[in-house]
């Protein structure tokens, strides 16, 4: 749950009144208090000198999500990508963690067998999100950095069940041609 900003105001209002010294000791004291949040304070306040550690952290997550229980925790693993992608400002760190998740939940798949519609379609949402990023960028050489990744999980998935081949195809078929994707849910 994300609090509203009406919901932070007194918040606000009682750390404007804070010494700098004493904001330091808070922000420590928070980032003391879990990994998370000293990974995601880290990515946040020394950028891309920690960048590479933070997203480590959180391909770890996304690794426990799917394997560590007897199911995929799948809102787990997406929580780790957006927590990573609140923090960071790396665009292509970002993505990177977006084809992570969806390398991982390909990998999880072909290890237990067909899993079931939920589960392709939390895989689908991250590759299209990826793909649509990818071409929101603009980049060519950042849309040629990703395309061997993204090909190869379309190339994994080609007997898998619940249209998920069929629907990261499509989504493949549309990356580095941007608005293009607009067309695949009309």
């Amino acid at each position: 749950m994300h609090p509203t900003d009406s919901s932070l105001k007194p918040l606000k209002t009682a750390l404007k009144k804070l010494e700098n010294k004493s904001l330091e000791r808070l922000l420590l004291e928070i980032a003391s208090l879990s990994t998370s949040n000293k990974v995601w304070l880290e990515a946040k306040v020394l950028g891309e000198k920690k960048i590479s550690n933070s997203a480590a952290y959180y391909e770890q997550e996304i690794v426990k999500s799917f394997f560590s229980g007897n199911w995929p925790e799948l809102s787990k693993a997406r929580k780790a990508v957006s927590d990573f992608s609140k923090a960071s400002g790396s665009e292509e760190a970002k993505i990177d963690l977006m084809v992570f998740y969806v390398e991982t939940g390909t990998s999880y798949t072909l290890k237990y067998g067909d899993i079931d519609e939920p589960f392709y379609s939390s895989l689908e949402s991250m590759f299209f999100k990826a793909v649509k990023t990818l071409n929101k960028s603009g980049n060519l050489a950042l849309i040629e950095t990703f395309k061997p990744r993204l090909q190869a999980i379309v190339k994994k998935t080609e007997d898998m069940g619940w249209g998920y081949h069929d629907n990261l195809a499509d989504f493949f078929e549309v990356l580095g041609k941007p608005g293009e994707e607009k067309k695949l849910f009309e």
